[in-house]
């Protein structure tokens, strides 16, 4: 038998990793918006390395704003039981506020502070809970689809740079001596 604690904490992972997967997708739109756009200016003008290194400050400030918005800002909020609690309810109708109640009412019990509530009523609730934790789908909290569509995202990223150099290795090599190695 699972406590919602554990599952908690296997959901806040399960979050992380999604805003890992954006973040990252995020980035390498820029970098890939970059290498086709300094490729073809590049390529047409003759840029000279100031102009080329003045691309790069961009691409690097861009990256580091696109970083901060979609990784760093919402890694460092805090996931708290109740409000991944919340979110599995918004999921699952049938809970009907059940896990979160267990949630609320264990923290009461650990405390000792019942106040005008019955804490046999409150065990009864959270012993509920616990034993139909384990059939909860943790997934419902959790935006898989968008999960996913970024991870598509990062591949089609990838690919691009793959297919690139696959299909001539050599204006990518000199690409990147020319705009990231600025020789």
């Amino acid at each position: 038998m699972t406590s919602p604690g554990v599952l908690f904490s296997r959901l806040r992972g399960r979050a992380r990793l999604g805003i890992l997967v954006e973040g990252l997708a995020f980035a390498l739109v820029a970098f890939i918006c970059f290498m086709l756009l300094s490729f073809a200016i590049d390529r047409n003008l003759r840029l000279e390395q100031v102009y080329r290194i003045g691309l790069f400050v961009v691409f690097v400030l861009t990256s580091l704003h696109l970083l901060r918005k979609h990784l760093f800002a919402p890694i460092r909020v805090d996931l708290n039981d109740d409000e991944l609690a919340l979110a599995m309810e918004r999921g699952e109708v049938e809970l009907q506020q059940a896990l979160i109640s267990a949630v609320q009412f264990e923290r009461s019990l650990d405390a000792g502070s019942f106040g005008n509530e019955s804490a046999q009523l409150m065990q009864q609730v959270v012993a509920d809970v616990q034993q139909r934790v384990d059939s909860l789908p943790a997934e419902s909290a959790l935006d898989t689809s968008r999960v996913y569509k970024f991870g598509a995202v990062i591949f089609g990223c990838l690919a691009v740079v793959a297919t690139w150099g696959w299909l001539d290795d050599d204006s990518l090599g000199l690409w990147a001596r020319r705009n990231i190695l600025m020789s």
